[in-house]
């Protein structure tokens, strides 16, 4: 079977390594591989100057075109090819090995970038979906004191019962006792206006897609850590539910 690869980084060239030999035994005819997230803007393929419909403009009978986050236009184009697609954007299982290595990569973050025992540390998490969870049972585990930060009353329930500190963002939030604020959210739940006055000297991980904070010095964007930190693992994690796709194609 041929492997197209569109994109580039490590975690698309291991995944595309490991799927070589499992491809060869004519589980499909192509495989059309990109990378995650498979684009920015809709337009172009991710770091790359190459236009998304190039993916698609020369497609075969039982391709698998596998991405993350792939546009309706490309998967209405391929259906209409007669190809087949994979998104790992709504493979839960997927997206919860994804989180539990980029929860680790924000603590190897923080174990780093402090100088203080994580213990010492006051750290506070704004959101509780798959990665704000598994970072808040890791820094428990660790003994860092840790405030969790949700738009939703049934978490903020549920934790608290748990003994798990936890607030409801609101206009009266007190972002400033933390030394460490880590953002797990899409959405802007920080008055930008606090960003530039009582909280500049607080550090801040970004770990969410799309631009939510300014660019700031105590600001850092980490939302590609598996790419960034453990492309081998995370290629592994990718090459698995694409071979699974595969298998499935297959049937």
């Amino acid at each position: 079977m041929e492997i197209i690869t569109f994109g580039n980084g490590g975690r698309l060239m291991r995944c595309a390594v490991l799927l070589s030999d499992f491809c060869s035994e004519g589980i499909a005819q192509r495989l059309v591989l990109l990378p995650i997230p498979t684009t920015r803007d809709g337009i172009y393929v991710t770091g790359t100057e190459l236009p998304l419909e190039k993916t698609v403009s020369d497609l075969v009978p039982e391709t698998l075109i596998a991405g993350y986050g792939i546009p309706n236009y490309i998967k209405e184009k391929a259906k209409n090819e007669g190809a087949f697609v994979y998104d790992a954007l709504y493979d839960e299982e997927f997206l919860k090995e994804n989180a539990v290595i980029t929860a680790h990569g924000a603590l190897g973050h923080i174990l780093s970038d402090f100088t203080e025992d994580i213990s010492e540390i006051k750290i506070g998490i704004i959101g509780y979906g798959r990665i704000g969870s598994e970072l808040l049972r890791l820094l428990l585990f660790m003994g860092a004191e840790v405030r969790v930060y949700t738009t939703r009353p049934d978490v903020a329930r549920a934790l608290g019962e748990s003994g798990v500190k936890c607030e409801i963002v609101s206009d009266d939030t007190e972002w400033s006792i933390n030394q460490l604020i880590v953002n797990t959210a899409p959405a802007k739940l920080i008055n930008e206006e606090l960003l530039f006055d009582e909280l500049r000297d607080i550090r801040i991980y970004d770990l969410a897609s799309g631009k939510i904070f300014p660019a700031l010095s105590n600001i850092t964007k980490l939302a590609s850590i598996p790419e960034q930190m453990y492309p081998e693992t995370a290629g592994k994690i990718y090459a698995k539910y694409v071979k699974r796709a595969l298998c499935e194609v297959s049937k």
